[in-house]
């Protein structure tokens, strides 16, 4: 299984790909919406986990591409965030 995670924080990624290696996925790395379409375009995902507030293109609108789109909407999608505003 092959996880994208999108996500601006760096440590959190870290912390996020090492729990995912320790029990057996495979991960790519994205920092923003855009780089994570370029990804999808290229590799086959099997899952999506991504945060919500990144620079470029944010989690939503990539969620609503990601979702838009019939070669890729059925992908599983993990929303995280550290906003306290949610």
């Amino acid at each position: 299984m092959k996880i994208l995670v999108v996500d601006d924080d760096i440590p959190s990624q870290r912390i996020l790909g090492k729990y995912l290696k320790k029990h057996g996925y495979d991960t790519i790395f994205a920092t923003n919406g855009v780089d994570a379409i370029e990804i999808l375009a290229k590799d086959s995902i099997t899952m999506i986990i991504t945060g919500l507030n990144m620079p470029i293109m944010g989690g939503i609108e990539f969620i609503e591409h990601v979702k838009s789109n019939p070669l890729l909407n059925t992908i599983p999608i993990l929303v995280i965030t550290t906003d306290d505003r949610l």
